[in-house]
């Protein structure tokens, strides 16, 4: 929230020390232990194709509502989006029917 960042010092810091752990210690962050489980960086969309992976077993992660009517292989799909007939899309995420993002 806002009201956090803006008491952050505009120097390099990590989020966890200066924001998170405060507000887990004063009660207003509920944290779980999810003690040895894998975790991602999802800021880039390579890292954010490899959690959904992962979490999806390998498989490719179908959001609700799409409708695949072509082949998708190591894919992310957005609710509602749509692969085409003919259609084959290979490591990348499809967030709508404008924005398909490839990783390479």
């Amino acid at each position: 929230p806002w009201a956090a960042v803006r008491e952050l010092d505009e120097v390099p810091s990590g989020l966890f020390g200066t924001s998170w752990r405060p507000a887990a210690e004063a009660g207003r962050l509920s944290v779980v232990d999810v003690g040895q489980a894998a975790w991602f960086d999802c800021g880039t969309p390579r890292s954010y194709l490899a959690a959904n992976l992962w979490a999806n077993g390998g498989e490719s992660a179908v959001g609700e509502g799409c409708d695949v009517r072509g082949e998708i292989t190591r894919f992310v799909l957005w609710d509602g989006t749509v692969v085409r007939d003919g259609e084959r899309l290979v490591d990348g995420i499809r967030a709508s029917e404008r924005i398909t993002v490839l990783v390479r």
